[in-house]
């Protein structure tokens, strides 16, 4: 948490130097998009076999509301998952979910442009279900959870006044290995 700690320090001496006024709102942020779950060997039943670990590529669906202040901090509250879907249960399928809260500060650019660095803290899921193709036996379940410390960051434009478009990426390393998801997002904004 120390390593957070000075990146907040750093951002808010960055903000002083070149933000413009931000205005306060609330925002409602859809987001989809591509993300990978990498396991350490051993992380579940599903795939033992494999002594390098499994590196399984997901869709990830989220959304977050936030308020961000009149000098640019923002506070966010989320919900996100990642899979790889599995049709009709046939293949092994592994989901991650994870609630959030998170804070950082929404830099203007000029032009639209928005930076928005954040560290939060997350409760995450990992469910493993071993698929019923190739499996002999009954399908394997297996569920881990916990708590972690995260960063992301996300570029975005307005278009409207009310919305901006843009991109988000997340890369956190957990106890069972490393979660990273890459998203576009929509930010619709009331002032």
């Amino acid at each position: 948490m120390k390593s957070a700690t000075v990146i907040l320090a750093v951002l808010a001496a960055a903000h002083c130097c070149f933000a413009n006024a931000v205005e306060q709102e609330f925002q409602i942020t859809p987001r989809v998009g591509f993300g990978e779950i990498r396991l350490k060997p051993g992380t579940t039943s599903i795939d033992v076999a494999n002594q390098d670990g499994t590196e399984t590529n997901t869709l990830d669906i989220g959304v977050a509301v936030s308020y961000v202040t009149p000098i640019g901090v923002v506070l966010e509250v989320g919900a996100q998952g990642q899979s790889n879907f599995s049709l009709f249960g046939t293949l092994d399928e592994l989901t991650f979910s994870e609630e959030y809260v998170a804070a950082g500060f929404q830099l203007e650019f000029g032009n639209g442009f928005r930076l928005t660095p954040k560290v939060g803290r997350t409760r995450w899921r990992l469910r493993s279900k071993e698929g019923i193709l190739f499996n002999p036996g009954p399908e394997a379940q297996e569920r881990i959870d916990g708590y972690e410390d995260f960063w992301d960051v996300s570029l975005t434009k307005t278009v409207l006044d009310w919305v901006s478009m843009g991109v988000r990426y997340r890369s956190t390393e957990y106890e069972f290995g490393r979660v990273e998801s890459t998203m576009f997002v929509t930010s619709f904004g009331f002032r």
